[in-house]
């Protein structure tokens, strides 16, 4: 719930809406945004296997150069937000006219000046017939432009939209279309800033190339790490000679090339770097492979091979990375033959290199790091080994976003070992789910920088700005925080989510992997901030928000009570059984937990409906019924929805609790807000929610509505944990 004034609520309890200091009032504004990125560098302080620099993004602070205009001649506005759409929209409409004043030149023929908002009038030869010029609004109706709504009742006109104490924030949006047609009016269509989550792509840049491809992992504390050692001491690893490598196949192409060179040299060599170099101990001279345009091309996998002087056993592998992150194949050569029972994912392209061999293990080979490897198994008789590297990063050398690899110091050893090392360390790069989805939003554009950054600020359509520093640091991310309000889980994953999971997908699918498995809520507020939370069932109340954003502030048990004697205007209440089930199966199938509870229905009349899902990172029995019973709730909400149409209340949102009161219906329970559909009117003054809401029982938040008391222990334990009950 947004914190509104005296003012408003009287409006809107009165229903009168006639004065300058009542009516329903719209006001807009448009920004030329460019997103910002700060770079930072995460130094690993609780990450063994983390520490990498990146940048993130923001498209709402650091915006001095863009400031925003006010849009006029609105005609409507519409929107819709909520709780179960990733992405809320907007529809404005706009008279594309601008009235003469004495000051403009006459005309015979027209009465003010038509088009005047189009984004190219003026701009082609054509418009010399009508005497037309450019004006300050020259391609700023154009898609991308970052527009804010902001709505109320009344306006002080001699104020600044966003200072304008009549009026709330009501969204902020990207235009996607925008349509002008010859009745004078111009058309946005706009989403919500989520919308970037939906085009932007879990892939390198966005990703840093320091952690792609992308893995989460738990944070473990490992009291006795290990390490590989040669069994029989350092001087029992062995150095193989350079046989031949991948570069050998383009040197004899000197037709594809890197900024106008061949990408290999006569002499076999990558800027000055010789194949040689991979097996040699100094850390100034190293091998670089040829150079790719994409990094994920099936063509893009580079490889070293070095040959043994005799057959000999081979069961650790020694590398020295000068970049990376790198996939690293280890394939050995028996026989004549390589062996294994994988194959390189390796597709010929320009030309074929052959790096399509069986290999006998897989690992990550991280920048800067010398990696010492055990193979599954000691193998004997092998004659040659060869190092195949894919998913390579830029390395900045050559053509911008040209791919290499970079190693030396590689050796192996026919007899290696584990050893404890003394101390501990922390592997793993989060907590809790919710760091997750922190590190997903900074990097898509939801950065909110520190004070001390510089890049705190907000600039207003008046020329003015505003700091909007966050109170502290997030821990889980780098100098500032995630634009919005989070909740933490208090939980974390068993099982480490993977490549598979991310790569190359939505970022709005990786938050979504997330939120089904917690069964929290996701959504854009008014301001563009994220809210991240379980669902608002628990207490009676609201969460109290800022009115410009940022985390809730507070919690209020007063609820706002729609009233058919003052503030409806049309109500359709639905009962429904579709949902409905007797009983919710949660369960784990690789860790074998699970848990069975009751389902919720008003009546039971014998039916024996089950429902239930199995997946991988449920952790416990407890995490199971928690899962369960949040689920059986959620389906019991559902027995009775309202579609109710009311006059517009700024200080509603999503996730809110109202009382609503009809009389036709029988309606007078508690309900939760899960959408808004805003409509406002300019011409007609009508401005309206129309609300999608669920019961919350019949006495809600008593033994009679839901009945706590039918909660499992363990769910008990976690909403008092999370001080929800």
């Amino acid at each position: 719930m947004k914190t509104t004034t005296a003012h408003t609520q009287d409006v809107w309890d009165s229903g009168d809406f006639a004065g300058d200091d009542r009516r329903p009032t719209a006001r807009v504004t448009i920004q030329k945004m460019t997103a910002i990125h700060p770079q930072y560098r995460y130094e690993a302080g609780r990450s063994q296997d983390w520490a990498h620099a990146g940048t993130f993004i923001s498209m709402l602070f650091g915006q001095e150069k863009n400031r925003p205009r006010e849009l006029h001649n609105v005609a409507s506005v519409k929107w819709e937000r909520g709780v179960d759409t990733d992405v809320g929209t907007c529809t404005i409409v706009l008279g594309n006219v601008e009235a003469r004043n004495g000051a403009d030149p006459a005309s015979d023929f027209e009465l003010d000046f038509p088009g005047y908002y189009t984004p190219n009038r003026g701009t082609e030869d054509y418009f010399d017939q009508w005497g037309y010029v450019t004006n300050s609004w020259r391609n700023w109706l154009v898609p991308d432009r970052l527009i804010r709504t902001y709505e109320g009742y009344g306006s002080d006109r001699t104020k600044a939209p966003e200072h304008d104490p009549n009026l709330y924030p009501s969204g902020t949006w990207l235009i996607d279309d925008v349509e002008i047609n010859t009745g004078g009016q111009i058309t946005l269509t706009c989403r919500d800033i989520g919308r970037v989550l939906l085009d932007q792509i879990l892939y390198p840049s966005l990703v840093p190339y320091d952690v792609y491809p992308l893995t989460f992992s738990v944070f473990e504390d490992r009291n006795k790490p290990r390490q590989v050692i040669a069994t029989d001491g350092d001087a029992a690893w062995k150095t193989p000679a350079y046989d031949t490598d991948s570069n050998r196949v383009y040197r004899v192409h000197p037709e594809i090339t890197d900024n106008g060179r061949p990408v290999v040299a006569a002499d076999n060599t990558v800027y000055g770097h010789h194949p040689r170099d991979a097996f040699d101990p100094n850390a100034q001279s190293y091998w670089v492979s040829a150079g790719f345009a994409d990094k994920n091309d099936r063509d893009a996998y580079v490889w070293v091979q070095g040959k043994l002087n005799a057959p000999s056993a081979v069961e650790g592998i020694k590398v020295n990375a000068q970049h990376g992150p790198y996939q690293l194949y280890v394939s050995l050569m028996v026989d004549g033959q390589w062996i294994g029972n994988k194959r390189i994912p390796y597709k010929a392209g320009e030309v074929d290199s052959g790096a399509d061999i069986k290999y006998v293990a897989e690992y990550t080979v991280r920048k800067g790091e010398t990696i010492v490897y055990q193979l599954p198994k000691r193998y004997t008789g092998v004659t040659k080994i060869r190092y195949t590297f894919g998913q390579l990063p830029w390395f900045g050398m050559g053509r911008k976003r040209t791919r290499h690899a970079a190693i030396n110091g590689v050796s192996y050893c026919g007899n290696v070992s584990q050893q404890e090392i003394p101390g501990g360390f922390t592997y793993g790069n989060y907590d809790d789910y919710t760091d997750i989805v922190k590190w997903l939003l900074a990097w898509s554009g939801w950065y909110w920088p520190s004070g001390d950054s510089g890049l705190d600020t907000v600039t207003y359509s008046d020329g003015s700005t505003a700091t909007v520093a966050p109170s502290s640091n997030d821990p889980t991310l780098v100098g500032g925080r995630a634009w919005g309000d989070f909740e933490g889980t208090g939980t974390n994953g068993l099982t480490k989510f993977d490549v598979d999971t991310w790569d190359k997908k939505p970022v709005m699918d990786g938050i979504a992997v997330v939120r089904d498995i917690v069964g929290f809520d996701f959504w854009i507020d008014e301001t563009g901030g994220v809210i991240w939370r379980l669902p608002n069932i628990w207490s009676k109340g609201c969460y109290l928000m800022p009115a410009k954003g940022g985390p809730r502030t507070t919690r209020t048990t007063d609820l706002i009570e729609i009233d058919e004697r003052k503030h409806l205007i049309d109500l359709t209440v639905k009962l429904s059984s579709r949902n409905i089930r007797e009983r919710l199966f949660i369960a784990n199938q690789a860790s074998h937990v699970g848990a069975v509870v009751r389902g919720y229905r008003p009546d039971n009349f014998g039916l024996k409906r089950m429902g239930g899902w199995t997946d991988q990172h449920f952790k416990t029995q407890a995490e199971c019924e928690r899962m369960a019973d949040l689920i059986a709730l959620k389906q019991s909400f559902t027995y009775r929805q309202n579609q109710v149409t009311i006059t517009a209340n700024p200080a509603l949102q999503p996730d809110d609790q109202v009382v609503i009161t009809e009389r036709m219906t029988g309606e007078g329970y508690i309900h939760r807000i899960t959408n808004i559909s805003s409509d406002f009117d300019n011409e007609t003054g009508q401005w309206t929610y129309t609300l999608t809401t669920n019961w919350l029982g019949t006495k809600a938040f008593t033994k009679k509505a839901w009945d706590p008391d039918k909660l499992t222990n363990a769910t008990k334990v976690y909403l008092q944990k999370l001080g929800k009950i």
